[in-house]
């Protein structure tokens, strides 16, 4: 998505949040000399690499077609890459009908603001494990790649009454893996400039487009008024929640 100045809808600045730390590898454990605290955080690291299996696999580095700017395209790419993955994927479009979905720890913000960026639409890609999301994949995240569902929730978005005062709601369009995969369809004219230039250079691999060629961004990827009066309907692209909606289901 696009992002809004922040300067000029932010009033106060917002405080620097920092991974408290990284969750290293288990290699060159002295398992005679470990204490109480180091064998809890080995077996943490186990439980991860068990519990997140192909996803731990996929990391921030290697995602080469990565394009800033292009979320939806980039979360296309990773359920490309997990298509073999059997758990259950999906995918969030962040958004509002006004167009300005406000996400904190973005790479795409400065630091002194947390991170915060208003979007005119974000996506990012969950799993979920009995039926309640377990871990996020964004991109464009300063927290951890995966980051944990919990995490990402708690410190991505503002306090609600404070959203809703400031910058107006969010809410989350939420899609099946199998179906963005399949129906995804963008000619990327949505990046264009009246004067045909981009307003972000775009990915150097082809437009993904679904089988008829006809792109169909703004269909899918905004959340309109009539989207809120129906939500949590089942609709042709996806369900469309409230940020408390989506805790309750999934978190």
């Amino acid at each position: 998505g696009t992002k809004a100045p922040v300067e000029a809808c932010v009033e106060n600045r917002w405080p620097v949040r920092r991974e408290a730390r990284e969750v290293g590898g288990n290699e060159g454990f002295d398992d005679s000399a470990l204490s109480t605290q180091a064998w809890a955080k080995r077996n943490l690291i186990v439980a991860l690499r068990a519990t997140w299996g192909r996803a731990m696999r996929v990391e921030r580095e290697s995602c080469s077609f990565y394009t800033p700017c292009y979320c939806e395209e980039n979360v296309w790419k990773l359920f490309e890459r997990l298509a073999r993955d059997e758990d259950e994927w999906y995918a969030v479009v962040i958004s509002n009908p006004s167009r300005t979905a406000v996400v904190l720890e973005q790479r795409a913000g400065s630091a002194e603001n947390g991170g915060l960026v208003i979007w005119d639409y974000h996506v990012i890609a969950f799993r979920a494990i009995g039926g309640k999301a377990d871990l996020v994949l964004d991109l464009d995240t300063r927290l951890s790649f995966p980051t944990p569902a919990s995490t990402y929730f708690s410190r991505t978005f503002l306090p609600l009454d404070l959203l809703r005062q400031q910058f107006g709601e969010v809410f989350l369009k939420v899609v099946e893996a199998k179906q963005y995969v399949r129906e995804f369809s963008s000619d990327r004219s949505h990046m264009r400039l009246p004067d045909g230039r981009w307003q972000s250079p775009p990915p150097d691999y082809p437009c993904i487009l679904a089988p008829d060629g006809v792109g169909r961004f703004e269909e899918q990827m905004s959340i309109t008024s009539e989207d809120v009066a129906r939500r949590r309907e089942a609709r042709g692209w996806g369900t469309v929640l409230t940020l408390e909606e989506f805790r309750d289901r999934f978190l």
